[in-house]
C-alpha cells in the first residue's frame, strides 16, 4: 500500500518541487528544457496551487492517444490541489486528501484505504512532517534528475516541445508536452512498467480558493468503510512511539 501511496503523488511531487530538485550544476540538465518546465510551472512555485486535468488515463501504450479515447475507460474532471501542508489529489482510480496532519489515500480498483499521519520519518518525533520530507522521500526513491530536450511534436493540434525527465535510481519517467507558443503545459505522461499513466493538462493555477481540506474520521481504528479495506496506521504509529518511549 506505501508503494502505491509514492505512486500516487510520485508525478506531482516532480511537478510542484523538482524545480528546486533538478537545478543540478551538471551535464544531465538541459537548461533549455529546464526553462520550459519553469515557465510551465511557475504558477506552483509558491505555496498554493492546482492542477487540473480534462482527463486522466491509465495503462496506455501511446500517450497520444488520450485524446480519442471515450469516457468509460478515461477519468474526467479531475485535479491536484495544494495549500502549504494541505493538499487534495483526485486522479481517478486513486485519491488523496491530506489536513496537514493526517493522509487519506484511497485505491479504488484495490478496494483499500490507507490512513497515517503525516509525520516525520522518525516515530519517536511527533512533529508533523511537511513538505520538505516529501521532498527528503523523493529524492531518496528516485535520486538525482536527468532533464533532457526530446523534440518539437504536434499535441492535439498544438505544436509543442517534448521534454524527458529521468531518475538515477529508477526505471521510471516522465515526458512533457509544453506548448511552444504559449509556455504553458499541455500533457503529461508518466512512464510505468511499459505503459504509462498519462495526464491531458487543462489548467495551472496558484489560487485554490477556499477549498475544504478537512478530514472527517472518528477517534478509534477503523477496519473497513465504505466497503473498502482501511489500513489505518494512526495507532500503529502511537504504539509504535509507545514501545520506543518504554525503552529504557
Amino acid at each position: 500500500m506505501l508503494k502505491c501511496m509514492y505512486k500516487l503523488i510520485t508525478v506531482y511531487l516532480f511537478l510542484s518541487v523538482s524545480i528546486n530538485l533538478i537545478a543540478q550544476e551538471d551535464n544531465s540538465i538541459d537548461a533549455n528544457s529546464l526553462q520550459l518546465l519553469e515557465k510551465a510551472m511557475s504558477p506552483l512555485s509558491g505555496e498554493r496551487g492546482v492542477i487540473s486535468f480534462h482527463k486522466i488515463a491509465y495503462g496506455i501504450k501511446e500517450p497520444l492517444s488520450i485524446f480519442s479515447l471515450g469516457k468509460d475507460i478515461t477519468y474526467q474532471s479531475c485535479y491536484y490541489i495544494f495549500d502549504g501542508r494541505k493538499f487534495e489529489m483526485n486522479l481517478g482510480e486513486m485519491q488523496a486528501l491530506s489536513d496537514g496532519r493526517l493522509l487519506v489515500v484511497v485505491n479504488k480498483p484495490a478496494g483499500q484505504i490507507y490512513i497515517d499521519s503525516m509525520r516525520t520519518e522518525n516515530p519517536v518525533d511527533k512533529n508533523v512532517g511537511t513538505y520538505s520530507d516529501l521532498t527528503k522521500m523523493f529524492e531518496t526513491e528516485f535520486g538525482n534528475s536527468m532533464l533532457n530536450f526530446v523534440g518539437e511534436e504536434v499535441v492535439n493540434g498544438i505544436l509543442c516541445k517534448k521534454i524527458k525527465a529521468s531518475f538515477s535510481e529508477s526505471k521510471d519517467y516522465v515526458l512533457y508536452w509544453v506548448d511552444a507558443e504559449k509556455g504553458t503545459m499541455v500533457l503529461m505522461a508518466e512512464n510505468q512498467q511499459n505503459s504509462f499513466v498519462v495526464y491531458w493538462v487543462k489548467e495551472i493555477t496558484n489560487n485554490p480558493g477556499n477549498h475544504d481540506f478537512d478530514i472527517h474520521l472518528p477517534k478509534k481504528e477503523i477496519e473497513s468503510m465504505y466497503g473498502f479495506t482501511v489500513f489505518d496506521m494512526r495507532y500503529a504509529d502511537q504504539n509504535m512511539y509507545k514501545k520506543i518511549k518504554d525503552i529504557k
